[in-house]
């Protein structure tokens, strides 16, 4: 793994009904991500919107 790749991280957002959004859970790959997002589409429907992006790892002080 390089170290652009090391330094990215793969995070799962949710958007409710009332346009609020939150972080769900970050992952270190876009596969993991995947695999949550497909779990909290995989239950009840709700008016809720759910995503997977990707964002850089924040840097430790």
């Amino acid at each position: 793994m390089d170290e652009a790749t090391a330094a990215r991280r793969w995070e799962v957002w949710r958007q409710d009904d009332n346009g609020n959004r939150y972080l769900v859970s970050a992952h270190a790959d876009e596969a993991a991500a995947q695999h949550r997002l497909a779990d909290l589409e995989s239950g009840v429907m709700h008016k809720q919107t759910y995503w997977v992006s990707e964002s850089p790892m924040p840097r430790k002080a």
